[in-house]
């Protein structure tokens, strides 16, 4: 190791080091330094590995195990793939047992722990075979697609029994004076266990794959932080000259959960963390959901004290799509349309919106634009005043 630190300060201050790239020194020390990590984690287990376990060696049913010998394993890393011998311990007609093993808490399977970890978050946002590209082309590691779908599905095998653990969040600064939920429903792809050949041509009306909803909901603390409409409207539009604002206060102790079991069973347990996570510096209560009509009932029911309100974005994002039909994406007035109709809306002068963007639905109607011809239904639904109002 102490070769290998010379080398390396060799190669960054030597002469060679004048005509190299940065990618290329970053890169090479990057492998360089994932080797030495290897080297370290095999050094960890081989000093553990040489205290032979104290005779016997019981086990749960009572039977006494002796040293029988050093087994091999094999153990993949972040930093690669680690081999060494740990102590064996055995009885006649019993299979071996390694200590060691329930001593370093060692996976059921040869993958670390952190390489499954870091595999699963891959596969949240995408396909195993992304998540497998990415984890080879970061850490250069050579990881199955079929090694990923198993550790999704043992992780997915723990989260029940990780919800069921009393959740013990830090205790609130009295100035968390707003205690916040969050509630929002997700397509997930379902995958069949034996995926049926694929058709070449869809009938009508006929999807690729089937989704069902994951109810996701969220729940923390929160301080209170004052803005003007016109200093939310600068933020969400990203004003490259909005003047700098106070240090926004973050979320304490933020619980999410998801659920494939529908609202009926999400929104009961929320409201429960709710009921929970009450302090007696809570003065405000907020609920915060998108336009979802079946929803928003959940909310009333289970969360009564709960002011409803309607995420900022899913409102910003009707706008945006209004405007790319009445103006076109790429016309240079496009964000102060937006911008017009988005500070009475932060302000709270909702009738006044809905109002003007009904009066411009009837002016493109007797012009016959575009804007009537091709609005989509997520900003017709801006339309149907019901939710907003």
């Amino acid at each position: 190791m102490q070769n290998d630190c010379q080398n390396l300060l060799a190669y960054v201050t030597g002469p060679d080091a004048r005509v190299q790239t940065v990618y290329t020194v970053e890169l090479t020390r990057f492998r360089r330094l994932l080797a030495w990590g290897a080297a370290l984690l095999r050094l960890f287990f081989m000093t553990r590995a040489a205290v032979r376990p104290a005779e016997p060696v019981p086990t749960p049913d009572g039977t006494r195990l002796t040293y029988h010998d050093q087994r091999p394993t094999t153990y993949d890393s972040v930093f690669g793939t680690v081999r060494f011998g740990r102590q064996a311990c055995t009885a006649q007609g019993q299979h071996g047992l390694c200590p060691l093993d329930a001593e370093l808490s060692w996976p059921a399977r040869c993958y670390a722990d952190l390489l499954q970890e870091w595999a699963v978050y891959g596969t949240t946002d995408e396909s195993y075979r992304e998540s497998q590209t990415v984890l080879e082309r970061i850490l250069g590691l050579s990881l199955s697609a079929q090694a990923i779908e198993t550790s999704v599905a043992d992780a997915a095998g723990e989260v029940r029994a990780f919800y069921e653990q009393p959740a013990e969040p830090p205790a609130p600064a009295p100035e968390q004076t707003i205690l916040v939920v969050q509630a929002d429903g997700k397509g997930v792809p379902m995958v069949p266990a034996a995926p049926a050949a694929p058709s070449v041509r869809l009938s009508k009306g006929q999807k690729r794959g089937k989704k069902k909803e994951a109810v996701v909901t969220g729940l923390y603390p929160i301080a209170p932080y004052r803005r003007t409409p016109q200093e939310v409207v600068a933020a969400l539009l990203q004003d490259p000259g909005r003047p700098e604002t106070a240090t926004r206060p973050t979320p304490v102790g933020k619980e999410l959960r998801a659920t494939l079991e529908g609202k009926a069973v999400a929104m009961p347990r929320l409201g429960q963390r709710v009921t929970q996570r009450q302090g007696s510096q809570i003065q405000h209560r907020v609920a915060r959901t998108d336009g979802a009509e079946a929803l928003q009932p959940q909310v009333g029911t289970y969360l009564p004290e709960h002011t409803l309100g309607l995420d900022i974005i899913h409102a910003t994002e009707y706008l945006w799509d209004t405007a790319n039909l009445l103006l076109g994406e790429t016309h240079p007035h496009r964000t102060g349309w937006v911008r017009s109709s988005l500070e009475p809306l932060v302000a709270g002068q909702t009738e006044a919106v809905l109002a003007a963007l009904e009066a411009e639905q009837l002016s493109s109607l007797s012009r016959g634009s575009a804007f009537n011809r091709q609005t989509p239904p997520g900003v017709a639904k801006a339309y149907d005043v019901s939710p907003w109002r």
